[in-house]
């Protein structure tokens, strides 16, 4: 698909798609376009506008969003990139639009929390999908596009993929790839890996997420190796014991070869992720509940220590995190070094998003992966009722409450690094 150059008539039908939404009458007049072929101003200008009311807005999607300003931000960036096509320098517009979250965005509703809360014009959203999908096409596939232009593009778009859930798993594979063509030392990249394995997983596409690893051991990026290296402890995991010993925060000695026998929850958490402590009611009471019968939790927080020279509400000591697993009635041991995104479990397991969950059998084998809620607790209930011994032939742990093969399913919501 091309994206038409100096005419804005398909991005208007776009962002005018109003009415199939039920979006109310009074927004055709806030999102109404007019033909930018002809622009009034020079580049340099029209930039400079573009990047005082983004200065203004703030730096990340997310405040842009909070401000009302990311559907004026696209149509700007948009007006740009369309009306100046003889210019090079139209694809940082280019960029600006693919990193764009939700424009379709139009409203939250009161009585709803999370991506549920959106409201959203859901003509436009489809146009606008596809609309970026053409654009994004596009740029990989000029020659004449600024490096740094190319880098936030793609980045941009694979993030954009990677968090509205509108694509299957497996299309954001080429994504990263090409980032990984272009930019193969980028620090990024890892990041990437790590976001497109979770989708992958999550998505039911285990082993395609699989077969990727021993490609990504042979990356010349250092931080992509540390990555396949700790994902393959994962995946040897569902055929040898994992293997974890600490103390923990409250003194206790915690070594997984002695919980043998148990059917064992590794949590891997934090105490300012909205997420995990929204799960912390039903991990307590199952724990509660299913304790006496041989289920054991392990947390592993990823709480980050005091620094007085950059304090922050989200850092804890290890007698702030013991009054706090207290107070919310954690009772079972958690892992604490103060190393934040830095932990030390969480890299030796490559662990960039969280709530992270390994759900172990007696036979000390992964068996679930990010299991949450009813899900986790039929396969808790199920591992219970065994004897120990893994299921024959089983190829895959059952990750979100389904076998890691098959159609794709969506991901709770994860706080990522």
């Amino acid at each position: 698909m091309r994206v038409s150059n100096g005419k804005g008539l398909f991005m208007a039908a776009v962002l005018c798609a109003v009415t199939a939404g039920g979006v109310p009458s009074a927004r055709a007049a806030q999102m109404a376009i007019t033909d930018p072929a002809k622009p009034a101003q020079s580049f340099d200008k029209a930039w400079a506008q573009y990047e005082s009311v983004r200065g203004a807005a703030g730096a990340s999607i997310m405040e842009r969003m909070m401000k009302g300003n990311m559907r004026l931000l696209t149509r700007m960036a948009l007006d740009i990139f369309e009306g100046y096509p003889a210019d090079p320098r139209r694809w940082n517009a280019a960029a600006e639009i693919l990193q764009t979250g939700d424009p379709y965005v139009y409203g939250n509703d009161p009585k709803k929390t999370g991506r549920e809360a959106m409201l959203r014009d859901n003509a436009g959203r489809v146009a606008w999908n596809a609309y970026a999908k053409g654009l994004y096409e596009q740029l990989v596939a000029t020659p004449d596009v600024p490096a740094a232009a190319a880098k936030a593009g793609i980045g941009g778009y694979f993030n954009r993929l990677h968090m509205t859930f509108d694509a299957k798993p497996e299309s954001l594979v080429p994504v990263v790839d090409e980032y990984a063509r272009r930019f193969p030392g980028d620090p990024v990249l890892a990041d990437m890996e790590a976001g497109l394995y979770g989708r992958l997983m999550e998505g039911n596409a285990g082993a395609l997420a699989d077969e990727r690893l021993p490609k990504l051991l042979q990356s010349s990026n250092p931080g992509v190796r540390d990555f396949a290296q700790a994902k393959m402890l994962v995946k040897v995991g569902r055929n040898r014991p994992i293997d974890m010993k600490f103390t923990a925060v409250d003194g206790r000695e915690v070594d997984l070869e002695k919980l043998r026998g148990k059917v064992v929850l590794i949590d891997f958490w934090a105490t300012w992720c909205g997420p995990c402590m929204a799960e912390v009611p039903h991990l307590r009471k199952m724990y509660e509940q299913y304790h006496d019968q041989g289920f054991e939790i392990v947390g592993i927080s990823f709480d980050g220590a005091p620094d007085a020279s950059n304090p922050s509400a989200e850092q804890k000591s290890a007698d702030m995190l013991r009054a706090f697993v207290k107070q919310k009635g954690m009772l079972w041991p958690n892992y604490y070094d103060g190393k934040a995104w830095g932990n030390e479990m969480g890299k030796k397991y490559a662990v960039k998003g969280l709530p992270t969950k390994f759900l172990l059998g007696k036979d000390g084998l992964l068996v679930g992966l990010n299991l949450h809620g009813e899900a986790l607790e039929s396969k808790v209930r199920e591992l219970l009722a065994s004897n120990g011994e893994a299921s024959p032939g089983q190829a895959q742990p059952a990750v979100n409450g389904k076998a890691s093969s098959g159609s794709a399913q969506p991901a709770m919501g994860r706080t990522s690094r």
